[in-house]
Order: structure tokens, then C-alpha cells, then sequence
């Protein structure tokens, strides 16, 4: 993944998109860079349809769900980790796609009990770069809970990959993703 800048918060975000911006632990925060909101989840649910969440330096302990235009841009990988451990729904990832054009970048997945990204639902895309899914699960599974969920644990993506409309697989490590079959490589 790229070099883990100097200050908290990633750099080269595009200067035209809106961005709202996370540090681990903040109080207060209303998604500025002087004053950041405290958990993504937060962030998330401020966030309109071409913002990006910069998430600065830290271990964010949370459940995250995304939604349409939506892009999660950590700090860097080695220094940026979102992850759960909760139990409970199996529907659910540490982060969890409802939407179409989403993208994550430069981040940690897990590890945790969970799946690390989940993707629910028809008409979902999701863009991955310089991710690396750490969950340490005793299975991979892809299937189908009433709308097509996909389980990415322990997957290394770091370079681009996108995924829309996943089609649901029992048993394999492979996933449709724009149309052409997609391997992902599971550690």
C-alpha cells in the first residue's frame, strides 16, 4: 500500500469531492480536519453521495455500513485498521456495501469474528485499493441471505479491483465482478 504519511490524515485526496474527516477517539467532531468526527460510522452517516471519508491513523472498533458515492480513504494500510468484534448478525461485515459506486482505499480489514467486507443486495459496486482483509474466519463463504451477500475474508487487494453485482457461489473462491470472472486470492 502507500507510504503512511507524516500528519494523521491520508494525502492526495482529489480537491473537487467533499470529504468529512474521522480520527479514532475524537469527541465532539462535526467531520472537519480540525475538528474530525470520533468513528466512521458517524462520518458515514453524514456523508452524501461523492464524499470522501478520510480516515486518519488509529484501530477503529465498529460496525460501518456504505452507501451510494460513498469512498472510505484510510491513512495507509499499515496504520489504519477497521475491524469488529462483535458477533451477531451473519449478514453483516465489519464493513457492510448497500450501495452502488462505493470504493475503500488504503486500509486494514479485521481481524475479528466477522466477515471483514460484506456486499448485500442487486445493483452494488465496490472498488478496492490497497485494502488488505485480515478476519481470520474457519470458512469462506458466498451465498445467498434473501439479496446476494459475499464474504471477503482474508483477501489481499492492493491493486484495483472492482466488483458489481457479485453472483452468489456455494463453496468456491470465485466471484463475478464487471462482467469477467474475478479470483480473489485468499491467504
Amino acid at each position: 500500500g502507500s507510504a503512511c504519511p507524516d500528519g494523521d490524515f491520508p494525502e492526495g485526496l482529489p480537491g473537487d469531492a467533499a470529504v468529512l474527516y474521522v480520527l479514532a477517539g475524537a469527541q465532539g467532531g462535526i467531520g472537519t480536519r480540525e475538528r474530525p468526527f470520533g468513528t466512521i460510522d458517524a462520518a458515514t452517516d453524514a456523508a452524501e453521495t461523492g464524499t470522501i471519508v478520510a480516515i486518519g491513523k488509529g484501530t477503529y472498533n465498529e460496525l460501518v455500513t456504505l452507501r451510494d458515492g460513498v469512498t472510505l480513504w484510510g491513512a495507509c494500510v499499515a496504520e489504519t485498521e477497521v475491524h469488529t468484534d462483535r458477533s451477531g448478525n451473519i449478514g453483516a461485515g465489519a464493513i457492510t456495501i448497500l450501495g452502488a459506486d462505493t470504493a475503500i482505499r488504503n486500509l486494514r480489514v479485521g481481524p475479528g469474528p466477522r466477515a471483514g467486507i460484506t456486499m448485500q443486495g442487486s445493483h452494488r459496486s465496490l472498488h478496492l485499493e490497497d485494502v488488505i482483509v485480515d478476519v481470520r474466519m474457519s470458512h469462506t463463504w458466498v451465498g445467498d441471505l434473501v439479496t446476494t451477500l459475499v464474504y471477503f475474508p482474508q483477501c489481499v487487494a492492493l491493486a484495483p479491483v472492482t466488483l458489481s453485482d457479485v453472483q452468489k457461489s456455494f463453496g468456491q473462491q470465485h466471484l463475478l465482478g464487471a462482467g469477467k470472472p474475478l479470483k480473489l486470492a485468499f491467504e
